[in-house]
């Protein structure tokens, strides 16, 4: 094992947008880098050309191509970077998104005094102006965001670090959720007594999606899955109000209030299509995993 950092990216058909992460990751210092996994996860376009031709253009010997394929998501192809991975720090970006230009630097330094680390992610360079508009700013310290506000804080996939024992004391992230398996990894860290840290230096511009159909998909799914992570973590502490027929119905009414301002806009109609989504993720989900939340 090699003291720096590896930089993991789990990659599924993300051939038209790695090249920019590749060359946000090349144009900044690489002291700590030790290297940069591109974790194919069944890519069925040109995703594994790219990453080598990159490697090549840019002059990146660090960048290393693993078959990351036998099992679809996001958390087997981080697991499977992170058993690639020779250095003592780890972090997890996206294909989709692009970091900072002091990220690994930052990421590196930080990783050597805390366990697991995160920062901000910026909606404003790589989305339209109505789905930045129709989203929240995290700008903020992630133990601020919705919906684990008043437990512990949490990092997002698309921008986590922690280091190698950390990240072997839990045993990766669980490879049987496909989403909330990042919030899942970060609170399993802490409760392992690993310290948290947001740095604000640590800066990844996230992509979001851009059509409505996909931002409902996305909240449905997203919501399902969080009932799961509540019902996880219920043990240890995780705070949750059981879900009662008057609760849903209030949710649901403060939605359809705001119905007709906000169906006007573009940005007003993709946050009522999350909302719905949400609402619907989490009535699904309580049923799927049998535990009500609302």
């Amino acid at each position: 094992m090699s003291a720096g950092l590896s930089v993991i990216i789990p990659c599924r058909n993300a051939a038209g947008t790695l090249g920019r992460q590749l060359e946000a990751l090349a144009g900044q210092p690489r002291a700590d880098l030790v290297e940069i996994i591109v974790a194919d996860n069944g890519s069925r376009d040109a995703t594994v050309e790219v990453a080598r031709e990159c490697s090549a253009r840019l002059r990146m010997p660090e960048v290393r191509v693993i078959d990351a394929s036998a099992r679809a998501g996001a958390s087997f192809a981080r697991n499977c970077g992170a058993a690639h991975a020779r250095g003592d720090r780890l972090a997890f970006c996206d294909g989709d998104d692009v970091v900072g230009p002091e990220w690994i630097k930052a990421m590196s330094a930080a990783l050597s005094r805390f366990a697991i680390v995160t920062g901000p992610l910026i909606y404003g360079t790589l989305n339209e102006s109505w789905v930045v508009d129709s989203r929240r700013s995290t700008h903020e310290d992630p133990s601020k965001r919705a919906p684990t506000a008043g437990w512990m804080p949490f990092a997002i996939g698309a921008n986590v670090g922690t280091t190698r024992a950390a990240f072997d004391a839990v045993g990766g992230f669980d490879e049987s959720m496909p989403a909330s398996e990042d919030i899942d990894f970060s609170w399993r860290v802490q409760l392992t007594g690993g310290t948290f840290h947001f740095e604000p230096r640590a800066v990844v511009h996230y992509h979001l999606r851009h059509s409505l159909g996909a931002i409902f998909r996305q909240a449905r799914f997203y919501a399902q899955w969080y009932v799961c992570l509540v019902r996880k973590h219920a043990a240890a502490g995780c705070p949750h109000e059981p879900m009662t027929p008057r609760m849903v119905a209030r949710k649901w009414k403060r939605t359809l209030v705001h119905l007709p301002r906000r169906i006007g806009h573009r940005a007003g109609r993709a946050q009522l299509i999350f909302e719905i989504g949400t609402h619907l993720g989490r009535m699904q989900g309580s049923v799927r995993f049998k535990y009500g939340v609302p």
